[in-house]
């Protein structure tokens, strides 16, 4: 309940971090936003992107998570698809190809309400310095 009255001011701060990265990321081809749908607006709970083709593969998005980690960002790989988890690898499933493609470049950046506009210059200045070698 505590959350719910403070939602207008959670959502601002999510929102506030997800413009701030899609405005930096536009400046780096070498990263890609999430896909948007005109139909839904974001909560931005978690704010995800990925690393651009021909540079999208899990060794460059855990190179670029790494290098951030070195910086204290805490940037993340997205959650395993299920497919690719212990439980489920063996089971039975149609498709999956698509969840493990997207699954191999996009990862998570900080999105607490809570950061300010420094906060959000630091990631953004890490994601800068994490840019894959053959990206110019």
């Amino acid at each position: 309940l505590a959350q719910v009255e403070q939602l207008d001011g959670l959502l601002a701060g999510r929102r506030a971090n997800a413009a701030a990265y899609d405005e930096a990321i536009a400046s780096m081809p070498w990263l890609r936003t999430a896909p948007r749908v005109p139909w839904a607006r974001s909560s931005y709970w978690l704010y995800t992107a990925a690393v651009a083709e021909p540079h999208g593969s899990t060794a460059t998005r855990d190179a670029l998570i790494a290098s951030m980690s070195g910086a204290g960002i805490d940037a993340r790989p997205i959650w395993t698809p299920l497919h690719l988890t212990r439980l489920y690898r063996d089971a039975p499933r149609l498709g999956g190809e698509r969840a493990a493609a997207i699954f191999d470049g996009a990862f998570s950046l900080p999105s607490s309400s809570g950061l300010d506009d420094a906060a959000r210059a630091r990631v953004i200045e890490a994601l800068r310095a994490a840019r894959p070698p053959d990206a110019g």
